[in-house]
């Protein structure tokens, strides 16, 4: 890999992640499976709806609620946190 194609902060910034461990936050135990039941019944109506698009953002709204479920919200700082200190190589 040839480093002079990178920017200085690109590699301090790729430096300061390496040297921070942030950890993940843990599973939450017996996680309320309600929200998850709750927004795939509601992706399977919208589907037989008429104003169905197929594309649309109920994937990532999907995505969002089990993560949320099963990490908590805190999740998404930790990601952000994490992924403001990656670098793509």
């Amino acid at each position: 890999m040839e480093l002079k194609k990178f920017t200085t902060e690109q590699l301090e910034k790729e430096l300061e992640r390496r040297k921070i461990r942030i950890e993940p936050p843990e599973m939450i135990e017996n996680p309320d499976l309600e929200p998850i039941i709750k927004i795939l019944n509601d992706y399977v109506e919208y589907i037989n709806g008429e104003g169905f698009c197929e594309d649309n953002d109920y994937p990532e709204f999907i995505y969002e609620t089990v993560i949320n479920v099963f990490f908590g919200e805190d999740f998404w700082d930790w990601f952000n946190k994490k992924n403001s200190l990656y670098v793509c190589f």
